[in-house]
């Protein structure tokens, strides 16, 4: 899905609402799944920060997906600040290795989670500090939706060839 964003970024299907709406399904998916894996049952605690990045991933595409509707009650200055503030949070989430993949792939501290948290975070920084209609901005999108894109797909890849050895 973010490596669409990228691909159509790249290609020119750009538009102010394409984007918005992309990044409002993105995140409304996204923390639900965060909110998932942090209320799994077989986890022995829940990190904080995660419980607190899904609230937020879901409250973030909630807001941009109803912008039209509360147009008057929240600015787009605030959707884009929500969207940067939840990037920053997903992104600390994955440099600090909240999302452990030690026991899956036999490692501690993996490449993709260092990229994907760093792209996360220029993203979420860019969004807070320039807003979405700078040139730095639509630079750190394309980078976080090709870059990350292309991380999930390798580890996607990687965890399916796991679970097929391991059956």
């Amino acid at each position: 899905m973010i490596l669409t964003l990228g691909v159509g970024l790249v290609a020119g299907a750009n538009t102010r609402d394409n984007v918005a709406t992309f990044f409002g399904v993105y995140w409304l998916v996204t923390g639900g799944l965060v909110l998932r894996w942090a209320l799994a049952r077989e986890r022995q605690r829940t990190h904080p920060v995660a419980l607190i990045a899904g609230v937020a991933g879901i409250a973030t595409g909630i807001v941009v997906l109803t912008r039209n509707l509360f147009r008057e009650l929240a600015s787009a200055a605030f959707a884009v600040d929500l969207v940067g503030i939840t990037a920053l949070l997903v992104g600390a989430l994955h440099l600090a290795r909240a999302f452990n993949t030690e026991p899956m792939l036999a490692r501690r501290w993996g490449w993709d989670s260092l990229v994907l948290g760093s792209l996360e975070v220029i993203l979420g920084v860019t969004l807070v500090a320039d807003g979405a209609g700078s040139g730095l901005t639509a630079a750190a999108v394309v980078a976080w939706s090709i870059g990350g894109g292309i991380i999930l797909v390798l580890d996607a890849i990687k965890l399916r060839s796991l679970a097929n050895s391991a059956v």
